[in-house]
């Protein structure tokens, strides 16, 4: 593998979520703060959005033009079909959640950007509450298989803040990552891109959901009998692409101790996200053969 090759593949993975992500260990909600918030009031941050990593075989070649392709690909496939970033839903959720829990008062998200990401900063924004909910996006993205070009996987990670806005103290913090890669279904390209990206678009929002039982589970100390259900279409969407008659995957609960929704078909897997894994593995500097269907990878 070239040196031009290896720093573009470095700078893609580190744009994809879960396993590439340098996590603090996280910080629970401590009883006493907990019961604090009740009657409290809470900001909420508006984080813009990073660049969604189409990570296709055929332009990981490409070096660092390639990376700058699939970032295109990426940003372009979002606005085309109108993908929603994932941390929508967790804003929201968490933060029904700590006013249905714990009684906190949560306002309406922040009108403005920010960039800040330390808590000190995002507190110093919002001096006129006394916490500060976080919630962005670290990345999200679909990959090839190293191993097989013809399918894909689809990831999401997140970092989750609750700060609080007179200190600036982190009172709570969590980074999850979420995504599809030991799913038995694996997706092609042209399935994820099909009926303007549906599927992706459902599979990102099922890892949405996998993170905010998480995070509510881990960080916020939301007891397990008010952990929200996920909704029926986003329990698994993967499995709409399961040949008639073949046998259901086995349900498995998410690590970190949210239990999975009744019923459901666990294949995509979240948990807090990990310290760097081993060097991933080369990815190819050549477009792959033509099929035997004629089907080529972009």
């Amino acid at each position: 593998m070239n040196t031009v090759l290896r720093c573009a593949t470095a700078v893609a993975l580190c744009l994809l979520p879960v396993s590439v992500f340098a996590a603090k260990k996280p910080t629970p909600l401590s009883e006493a703060d907990a019961a604090a918030l009740q009657g409290k009031t809470a900001a909420v941050t508006l984080h813009d959005t990073p660049t969604f990593v189409a990570m296709t075989a055929g332009k990981a070649g490409f070096g660092l033009f390639g990376v700058a392709a699939m970032a295109k690909a990426g940003n372009d496939f979002v606005k085309d079909n109108d993908i929603r970033d994932p941390s929508v839903l967790l804003r929201d959720r968490l933060g029904a959640l700590l006013h249905e829990v714990h009684g906190l008062d949560v306002r309406p998200v922040d009108t403005v950007e920010t960039k800040e990401k330390k808590p000190a900063a995002l507190a110093a924004l919002h001096g006129d509450a006394d916490v500060v909910l976080s919630v962005r996006t670290l990345g999200w993205s679909y990959a090839y298989y190293p191993t097989d070009w013809s399918h894909y996987w689809i990831g999401y990670g997140a970092a989750v803040d609750l700060i609080d806005a007179k200190t600036g103290k982190p009172l709570s913090h969590i980074d999850c990552g979420a995504d599809t890669r030991k799913s038995a279904i694996k997706p092609s390209l042209e399935e994820m891109r099909a009926n303007g990206g549906q599927l992706t678009k459902d599979v990102l929002e099922s890892l949405g959901w996998l993170c905010v039982r998480l995070v509510a589970k881990e960080a916020f100390r939301i007891p397990d009998d008010r952990l929200p259900a996920i909704p029926e279409a986003y329990v698994d969407p993967l499995m709409r692409l399961q040949p008639a008659g073949a046998p259901s995957a086995t349900p498995q609960a998410p690590a970190g101790g949210a239990a999975a929704t009744p019923g459901a078909t666990a294949d995509p897997a979240a948990a807090p996200a990990p310290q760097p894994a081993a060097e991933p593995a080369p990815q190819p500097t050549t477009e792959p053969a033509v099929g035997a269907s004629g089907d080529t990878r972009r």
